[in-house]
């Protein structure tokens, strides 16, 4: 079994070698040079860490449209009722989306659980913290690097954060997002004696570390970590400088010439359309409110939520009408969507019983990128999502706002 898996493209280079401590280092790379890094460290169990295990699984895979490319890991601790740490990574374009499990056999006398706490480097020089109040409010602020206070702390708090961005002194850029189950990160809200903190600093070097103590049982000195399967999702994705301008008069234009999408699209408008691109705006008028966002008051927000399975069945509906009419001039298909929203409704993520649960859907926007892209190719098409903020301007809080520039 290979130890240490390692590979580059013309997009980044990565290294995976668990057993020496290293889950991953992602290297974005900018003409052949190293852009921004990030590596993940090994999950820790109090005093046992993911590096301390024996690995069992450490593979990689590229599908045969190469679309995607993932990497599969899994070790076992062999200390007390041994625990499993597993890590799937799945790459596509300029993201990729992490989830890692942590399974426990039996109870372990631990007193922290840290999982994927990270490391940036790289002439790092700006950053922007998106927080749930700043993001329902639309104001956050960029901060030079070296305003950070001598303590060097960028963000402290007992929730994660929603996204991460940080920019270099290329002006390329680099994001970290909790992603889609904010409900699983904040676990430690809801039980007994047990307390998080999830922390941002950045050291004299520019080299910004991400802490994420998803559970603190220090306060009660009997308290063991119980028998359970952990599960936690989050994001990261990249984009080079030249490639994230705004340019608001083009997306203003897009939007004029846009047709509405509905559940009544008019066959017959898209056969007649005889330009390269067809473009469709997306937004709460177009579908049913049962794929409404829900705010954390239960009242339904006009706005569309991609985790809902409506908006998913819908949208799967709409792409293959609009392929099966489009003429033969069309060369692409591009959805205009609106960014990502948070949302509480748990019937959402298939869990109606529970009374509520936070998920932001950019996650599940990806997934929808990805499986529209792989229809489209079928059919010799192109795909891409452009997600606009309420003032019609290029969404400004994801670099994965350009994740679906086709491929």
């Amino acid at each position: 079994m290979n130890n240490i898996i390692e590979l580059q493209n013309n997009n980044y280079s990565l290294s995976s070698a668990p057993s020496n401590g290293v889950p991953l280092k992602f290297t974005f790379l900018k003409d052949n040079k190293k852009s921004i890094q990030m590596m993940i460290s090994p999950v820790r169990l109090g005093a046992f860490g993911e590096n301390a295990g024996i690995v069992k699984k450490l593979r990689s895979h590229e599908s045969m449209d190469g679309l995607t490319h993932s990497i599969e890991m899994l070790n076992i601790i062999p200390f007390g009722p041994e625990p499993k740490v597993g890590r799937n990574i799945n790459f596509a374009k300029n993201h990729a989306k992490v989830v890692t499990d942590v399974e426990l056999k039996s109870s372990l006398p631990v007193k922290k659980v840290h999982v994927d706490n990270l490391l940036l480097s790289g002439d790092i020089v700006e950053f922007a913290v998106v927080t749930e109040e700043n993001y329902a409010a639309n104001n956050y602020k960029w901060q030079k690097i070296r305003d950070i206070s001598d303590d060097g702390v960028i963000f402290k708090d007992d929730k994660p954060f929603l996204i991460f961005i940080v920019k270099n002194s290329n002006n390329d850029t680099f994001e970290v997002g909790t992603g889609d189950d904010l409900w699983r990160w904040k676990t430690a809200c809801d039980l007994e004696h047990i307390s998080s903190e999830f922390k941002i600093t950045s050291d004299a070097n520019g080299s910004i570390k991400i802490e994420r103590l998803v559970l603190d049982l220090s306060v009660n000195s009997e308290a063991t970590l119980e028998s359970r399967n952990w599960r936690f999702k989050w994001y990261f994705a990249w984009q080079e400088a030249e490639n994230s301008q705004t340019k608001d008069n083009e997306y203003s234009q897009l939007l004029r010439d846009a047709l509405v999408l509905n559940s009544k699209a008019n066959s017959s408008e898209i056969k007649n359309f005889d330009g390269f691109e067809i473009s469709f705006k997306f937004t709460a008028d177009s579908i049913d409110n049962a794929a409404f966002c829900s705010a954390e008051n239960d009242k339904k927000t006009k706005t569309v939520c991609f985790e809902a399975p409506a908006t998913i069945k819908f949208l799967r509906k709409w792409l293959r009408s609009v392929i099966a009419n489009v003429n033969k001039n069309v060369e692409s298909i591009n959805l205009i969507i609106e960014g990502s929203q948070l949302c509480y409704n748990a019937s959402h993520l298939s869990r109606g019983v529970m009374d509520k649960l936070e998920h932001l859907d950019v996650n599940s926007k990806m997934d929808f990128w990805l499986w529209a892209n792989k229809q489209c190719a079928k059919n010799d098409l192109k795909f891409k999502m452009t997600i606009l903020d309420d003032n019609n301007h290029l969404y400004k809080y994801n670099v994965v706002k350009d994740f679906a520039q086709g491929c």
